[in-house]
């Protein structure tokens, strides 16, 4: 975009010879003259800034600000969308630009070609339908503003135009949005190609799975991608997506077994247990609560955070294997052997016996758990922890591990067992995401979703292998920007053949050079007998690099065996090689595979079986099998020499050499297709909105490969200006009218030249083009220094001129003021009009009149005036004001004692009324309380009479429970004298009855039944009589 026109700079020629529109109307001088003053006063300070510059910092904000686009603010100069266009590479001022655009949510800044992406931690309204056709359909994607459609539709034209495949590497740190920005590059790619719903449902419906399955909770991302991921679109002959791939890489099995604090293993392991039924985890053995389980218990346990619970993230799975027609068998079996990662970590060995291993005591259900769920014949799974099978001579027999290879043993299984999962769910996946229509696949375009470069406090294996991969990502990256600025030459006709830059490619030989380099000395390491990782350290210290002491040193404070320092592109790393043999060496014995092979869980056999390989791998398989045969050939071919001879092994394969098969395959397919770069950063740790932090972007500035793709773009003649901006900026350089007719007169390219001739600088330091002026690093700031000299020149006779006409100006019209003035104070002195007298005075004090003894004198002459007539209008004013202050008291005094007249008969009526009201309330009072009182009267005989009644039917109801009770006592009491034979000379229940009726207890008194008779067949005693009540109780009258 060319610079807006500098000041004083190209002004039209009426401006410069003074005309009124330049300088103002004389007839209001006043204001003219402050718009001159102004105008002069931003020439001069452009001026002074400009020839200031060279003593100012580049990374200085000012210092750019006033060089870069002539009248621009600051501010937009450092919120420029491609950071190549800046006048310096200082990381400040990179930091600066992209800490201004976040803030404006101009989340997408370019490098060249390269796109940075700030992660917003907020939702951005900048995806919808509109936005993609307007990525779609522009004419000039370098035009539009940096947005991440914008690079996947320049890779979608691209292969459209070429039929060259395409990749996209997204890089960054965990958090720094890698996911989204995928997802966002799908996205641009599914509307262009009119890809249909099918697909992207299929492709939608894979995420829960890989996010469950390879994702985990880490201190900087509550969903952090613990693999690297290559997604492959594939296109048919009319460029529409038809089907896709994917591949999997460096997934982080160490996360299985050890977690740190504040980190979480992966998502699936929590979602099952707090996803499942209670009936399908009592089965699995399991419960809700982590921290029951020792892989999970020494990190976080409880929610990811983020958007979606454990919960919904189990809903989303079962919906993509139900997706998948996955069989609920099918289903169950994996969840037993997911369960079985679990469970191992439960198993614990007696410590006791440290040389001779066995399954502490305590871990028997574990075990028998662990059986259960694999489908193992019973404590053979302990055996397998412990011991292994050697064959000596003819015969096999058992050793014992040592409780610490014990345990590594453990461990490996269960990180084996998971790893061999999860490339079976990718398996899933592959074929759920691929086209189910049989078609030709004419190009592709493929999406590298890798994680960035690690440093951290402590760097072991997994860094080393993530920080080797980015460095052969950032070999590429740099080989691809050095490309397009030569190709940029090329196109202008500019001679580039002694143009070099420096890459990485120093490092990455000493990492993955053939015997020497860092992962070969490891694996041949991991081949001695008694090799270790102190011994395996030492020995890179003997190779040539360490001697060197450039790329390869000893740590502060590490020893020559504990680890070392690599000074790789994005800083130094230092590395400990603590576990390293074991890392790589992974340890799982033949006899737990061989175990796993004979399980009746069909996932678990099936993933130990061999039947699904690698996914990484899966691109190999056809041409190994090529391989294979033709060995097999020439083996055939030369059997007679050899007889049977047995074949040997081809040697110790660990993890580093599989990572380096792998990392090899990806490096193919991304070299044969045109590469496009998206760097993903992360504004601050907390993820959250609104801020950035210093430290964290240069932290990425510094890994990310920016600053180094930003210096290979500045080799040679890395500041360019189009000819429009070179002749509005620098065209003052032509000086005579001769010289600025003969430039208008010329082409583009003429005119450029002719202004860089007129410049009179060094031909060394800058190359005309077809379209641009190329120029080496400072050469813009030198044009621009001796531009502003000339123009400063200009200003500052423009500003004599302009001061004397202004001075002139203002003296014709100072006398006409003076004039004006002393008329009016004059007419002031015959009137008697105050206001006129004092605007007359106003307007003599604004000029300074009374500097002038004649002005001093009628001024003072009028104030003089003013006084004496303010003074009888004073005197005259209080006396109305007594007049009518009497009057006003003598009415006021009147209308209060009516007022208080009237109060006082109001008074007495009220009084009046207030005592009636009094006496009709006191009336009203007694008779409410007469009224309550003779209702509560009331209300209390009717609750005694129905407590007497309640009472009385008590009694009754006791008597009645009293009579039956007495009933069933002498029925009982009956049956057992019968029962024993008893014999009484009158019957038994006219005894039992009387008895109770003299008040014996017949559970206690029974001995007493005698008394009873006696008295029953007694005769009356003299002078008594019986008689009867009206109840019919019998009772005793005696005569007297």
């Amino acid at each position: 975009m060319p610079s807006p026109r500098p000041q004083g700079s190209d002004t039209p020629r009426s401006e410069t010879k003074g005309s009124s529109r330049g300088l103002g109307e004389p007839s209001r001088v006043k204001k003219s003259g402050i718009a001159i003053g102004r105008t002069m006063k931003a020439i001069g300070r452009n001026m002074k800034r400009a020839v200031s510059y060279k003593k100012k910092d580049k990374a200085s904000p000012r210092g750019i600000s006033t060089l870069s686009k002539g009248n621009d603010s600051s501010s937009e100069l450092l919120s420029m969308p491609d950071l190549t266009t800046l006048d310096s590479i200082e990381p400040e001022l990179v930091l600066t630009v992209l800490k201004n655009r976040h803030v404006k949510d101009a989340i997408y800044t370019t490098n060249g070609s390269v796109l940075i992406a700030v992660n917003p931690y907020k939702k951005l309204d900048i995806y919808a339908t509109e936005d993609l056709e307007q990525y779609r359909s522009s004419l000039a994607l370098e035009k539009e503003p940096p947005h991440v459609f914008a690079v996947s539709a320049a890779g979608y034209r691209a292969m459209v135009a070429s039929g060259q495949s395409q990749a996209f590497i997204i890089s960054g740190e965990s958090g720094a949005g890698k996911t989204e920005t995928a997802n966002r590059l799908l996205q641009f790619l599914r509307h262009a190609s009119n890809a249909g719903s099918d697909l992207e449902r299929r492709l939608a419906g894979s995420a829960p799975l890989t996010e469950a399955f390879g994702c985990a909770k880490t201190v900087r991302n509550d969903n952090s991608s613990r693999f690297g991921k290559f997604l492959t679109l594939q296109f048919d002959a009319a460029s529409t997506i038809q089907g896709a791939s994917m591949a999997t890489y460096l997934l982080e099995k160490s996360r299985v077994t050890h977690i740190g604090a504040g980190e979480r293993s992966y998502h699936i392991f929590y979602s099952m247990m707090r996803g499942l039924t209670d009936a399908t985890l009592t089965s699995l053995n399991l419960t809700r609560e982590p921290k029951s389980f020792s892989y999970f218990a020494r990190g976080a346990t409880g929610q990811p955070g983020g958007n979606r619970t454990d919960e919904e993230l189990h809903a989303e799975i079962t919906t993509a294997f139900n997706d998948m027609a996955v069989s609920d068998e099918w289903l169950s079996y994996l969840w037993q052997a997911l369960a079985m990662v679990i469970h191992l970590g439960n198993v614990s060995f007696d410590p006791n016996l440290p040389d001779i291993s066995k399954v502490d005591d305590s871990c028997a259900d574990i075990i028998s758990s662990l059986e259960k769920l694999a489908g193992l014949e019973p404590e053979t799974l302990a055996v397998g922890l412990t011991k292994l099978r050697i064959k000596v001579g003819s015969e096999y027999i058992q050793k014992n591990m040592s409780r610490t290879a014990a345990i590594d043993t453990r461990d490996a299984l269960a990180k084996a067992l998971y790893s061999k999962l999860f490339d079976l769910i990718i398996e899933k996946i592959k074929e759920a995401i691929q086209g189910t229509n049989k078609f030709k696949v004419a190009a592709t375009i493929g999406v590298v979703d890798i994680f960035g470069f690690e440093i951290f406090e402590s760097n072991s294996l997994e860094q080393i292998c993530i920080n080797f991969t980015n460095e052969k990502l950032q070999g590429l990256f740099t080989a691809k920007v050095f490309k397009e600025t030569i190709n940029a030459y090329l196109e202008e006709g500019i001679d580039a053949s002694g143009i070099t830059f420096s890459d990485n490619a120093d490092i990455i030989d000493m990492i993955e050079k053939p015997k020497t380099g860092v992962l070969a000395v490891l694996s041949e390491e991991c081949r001695v007998p008694k090799g270790n990782d102190a011994s395996f350290t030492e020995k890179l210290y003997l190779q040539s690099y360490a001697k060197e002491k450039k790329l390869f040193t000893q740590g502060k404070g590490q020893r020559t065996s504990d680890g070392f320092t690599i000074a790789h592109f994005a800083g130094k790393v230092m590395y400990s090689t603590k576990g390293w043999l074991l890392k790589n060496k992974d340890p799982l014995s033949g006899d737990l595979e061989s175990l796993m092979q004979s399980s009746s869980n069909e996932v678990v056999r099936q993933v130990f079986g061999g039947v699904v390989e690698s996914v990484a791998m899966s691109a190999l398989k056809e041409a190994s099998m090529a391989r294979l045969s033709e060995a097999s050939t020439k083996r055939l071919s030369t059997k007679g020499a050899r007889g049977n001879a047995k074949f040997k092994s081809t040697g110790f394969k660990g993890v580093v050499t599989s990572f380096q098969r792998d990392l090899g395959e990806l490096m193919k397919v991304v070299q044969a297709s045109e590469l496009h770069f998206v760097r993903c950063f992360k504004p601050n740790d907390e993820k959250k909105p609104g801020y950035a932090v210093d430290d964290v972007l240069m932290r990425q500035l510094l890994t990310s490969g920016v600053l180094d793709a930003l210096r290979v773009a500045r080799t040679g003649y890395p500041d360019r200006m189009d000819f429009d901006e070179v002749y509005s900026a620098f065209h003052v350089f032509c000086k005579d009218v001769e010289e600025k007719q003969t430039l208008r007169e010329a082409d583009k390219v003429g005119r450029a030249n002719k202004i860089m001739a007129a410049a009179a600088l060094p031909k060394s330091e800058y190359k005309v083009g077809k379209t641009r002026l190329f120029m080496k690093p400072g050469f813009k700031a030198k044009l621009r220094s001796a531009a502003a000299a000339i123009t400063a020149e200009a200003a500052l006779k423009l500003t004599r001129v302009a001061r004397g006409h202004v001075a002139r100006i203002v003296a014709r019209n100072e006398r006409k003021a003076l004039k004006a003035t002393r008329e009016r104070l004059e007419a002031a002195l015959l009137s008697e009009d105050i206001p006129s007298m004092h605007e007359a005075i106003a307007s003599a004090v604004e000029i300074n009149y009374t500097r002038l003894p004649s002005g001093k004198a009628i001024v003072k002459a009028v104030e003089e005036k003013v006084r004496e007539l303010e003074r009888a209008a004073a005197e005259k004013a209080a006396e109305e004001a007594r007049l009518k202050a009497e009057a006003e008291a003598k009415e006021k005094a009147e209308i209060e004692a009516a007022a208080a007249a009237a109060a006082a008969a109001a008074a007495a009526a009220a009084k009046e009324a207030e005592e009636a009201a009094k006496a009709l309330e006191k009336k009203k009072a007694a008779e409410a309380a007469e009224k309550e009182r003779l209702a509560l009267e009331a209300k209390r005989k009717e609750e005694e009479a129905q407590q007497q009644v309640d009472m009385e039917e008590r009694i009754t109801e006791l008597e009645l429970q009293q009579l039956e009770l007495d009933e069933a006592l002498r029925n009982k009491k009956e049956s057992e004298l019968r029962a024993n034979g008893k014999k009484f000379k009158v019957p038994i229940p006219d005894l039992l009855e009387f008895a109770m009726y003299l008040g014996l207890n017949l559970e206690e008194d029974m001995d007493l039944l005698w008394v009873v008779e006696e008295a029953l067949i007694a005769p009356n005693p003299a002078d008594w009589e019986e008689r009867e009540s009206a109840s019919g109780e019998p009772y005793y009258v005696h005569k007297v």
